[in-house]
């Protein structure tokens, strides 16, 4: 039988081999543009703390845990298992370094708002992890200055930059992450999903709590590094750390690009053609 090839089915065709092309095109780490660190002090730098941050472009088809060399594991219960061929990985590590001389709260939680300023419920994440070290130790980034997160080297990209207090925004960085076991990293407790922040912004929230539900990353402490898989490319949204209060700042978040919006145009083109052909066909019987 031969498929009569309509204008809709070239424009869906088109789009999609767009989409492939700009995800092949740009494999590996995203660096400089989605990889360094945020210095999480809105709207006052009395509670703030670092997200390090690192999004990975993942060649079509391919295992990205296994291209990184990193053992993975799911987090949160019923969450689904991890999704190694998902085209972009969103990597953070947290770091609990406050303002000079200052004993900072222990932090209990990262939040990763979706779809920023829109109201919208949408979810463009597929699985959510942490990237294991040796035994029940999780893994840190790192860079030229070895480990991500101990004092002497708590920014991504940066070891000469020891303490950035005082100075907020994101610091982009040219680098290419590595991940190493280290026993005092914080593995998270749990990940929320379920999408509810004052009823407005979808928003994924990270937990490090004990078995009572208290702060676990102290002073000068750090977590693990946690992942999101996504079929959606990166831009800027809200993140905030949580230790009481909340502190906010700008890490990297999943949103449907101007492609993705049109492949989903025509996949819901598809089926309202689908029903009306049908429906079509019934009225002329």
């Amino acid at each position: 039988m031969r498929m009569k090839m309509t204008t809709s089915r070239i424009f869906c065709l088109a789009v999609l081999s767009l989409t492939l092309v700009a995800r092949d095109s740009q494999a590996g780490f995203m660096t400089p543009s989605f990889t360094g660190w945020t210095f999480m002090n809105s709207p006052t730098a009395a509670d703030d703390g670092t997200v390090n941050f690192a999004v990975y472009s993942n060649p079509t088809g391919h295992n990205w845990a296994t291209d990184l060399g990193i053992s993975v594991s799911s987090v949160g219960a019923g969450n689904p298992a991890v999704d190694t061929k998902a085209a972009f990985v969103y990597f953070y590590q947290v770091v609990n370094n406050g303002p000079g001389g200052k004993t900072k709260a222990k932090l209990g939680g990262m939040d990763v708002y979706v779809a920023p300023d829109t109201g919208s419920f949408f979810d463009p994440y597929t699985s959510f992890g942490k990237v294991n070290g040796t035994g029940t130790n999780g893994a840190v980034f790192t860079d030229t200055g070895g480990a991500v997160g101990p004092s002497g080297n708590q920014y991504l990209g940066d070891p000469t930059v020891m303490d950035n207090k005082g100075a907020a925004g994101t610091t982009k960085k040219t680098v290419t992450p590595g991940f190493t076991s280290n026993s005092s990293a914080v593995n998270p407790s749990g990940v929320d999903t379920s999408g509810v922040d004052d009823g407005v912004n979808f928003v994924i929230r990270w937990t490090f709590r004990n078995a009572n539900g208290g702060p676990i990353i102290a002073d000068q402490g750090y977590s693990s590094v946690v992942f999101m898989t996504s079929n959606y490319r990166p831009t800027y949204g809200t993140g905030t750390l949580r230790d009481g209060d909340r502190t906010a700042g700008s890490v990297p978040v999943a949103t449907p690009e101007p492609a993705s919006f049109a492949l989903m145009a025509c996949g819901a083109f598809g089926f309202g053609l689908a029903g009306w052909r049908k429906l079509r066909r019934k009225e002329v019987v």
